[in-house]
């Protein structure tokens, strides 16, 4: 047996924490085997941060003390910018662990989802998923597919630095390369905004890129 609560990384006990952080590392395991995850502190910090934009819901399904299972909400914070454009929309994630999964446990997650639609009147969700099972089971609930994308991941120990170096040599001027740890600051993405919109006149699904950063 298993039940499904809100996740409110504000209040949640320190032994709530550490269940919800072995879960998240069973699916890591699974969903992206020997890739680094983020540490617990700075998942946690990340988590209680408040972002101007954009709002964020988590729902737990757990198994006694063990959470097995996760389903997160984001969508536009009310009274922002151009709310009315975002106020349809919400995008969904979430994974279940492997020893509990076609249990239900997918399902009592869509729940307390179907509750945050009708309350915020929310009409069009967008969920996203990397494993055979995850597809299969949208495709059950009646989920269509609307686009499909490759990650491609590189080792730093295979990284072609002659080439790299030829890259940034003939990187123009104006441009300059910067590195950050986690989300870019939204100071510096406002920087960028004049020649995102220019792109974006060009090239119109890389909208779907700059929009997941935010998370």
């Amino acid at each position: 047996m298993f039940t499904v609560n809100p996740f409110d990384p504000h209040v949640v006990s320190a032994s709530e924490w550490a269940a919800f952080h072995r879960m998240r590392a069973l699916l890591a395991a699974d969903t992206a085997p020997g890739e680094p995850m983020p540490s617990n502190a700075d998942f946690e910090h990340d988590a209680r941060r408040e972002r101007p934009l954009f709002e964020t819901r988590r729902f737990v399904a757990w198994a006694g003390d063990e959470a097995v299972g996760v389903l997160g909400i984001a969508f536009r914070r009310q009274g922002t910018p151009n709310y009315a454009d975002h106020a349809p929309f919400c995008y969904v994630w979430g994974g279940v662990v492997p020893a509990w999964r076609r249990r239900g446990v997918a399902r009592a997650l869509l729940r307390p989802l179907l509750v945050f639609l009708q309350e915020l009147d929310k009409t069009t969700v967008t969920i996203d998923t990397q494993l055979p099972s995850g597809h299969a089971f949208l495709t059950a609930i009646g989920a269509v597919e609307k686009h499909r994308m490759v990650q491609n991941r590189l080792p730093f120990a295979r990284l072609d630095w002659a080439e790299l170096a030829r890259w940034e040599a003939a990187t123009p001027p104006e441009l300059i390369w910067e590195v950050h740890a986690g989300a870019v600051p939204l100071n510096r993405l406002a920087a960028l905004l004049p020649r995102f919109t220019a792109l974006f006149d060009r090239v119109a699904w890389i909208i779907l890129f700059i929009f997941n950063s935010l998370y």
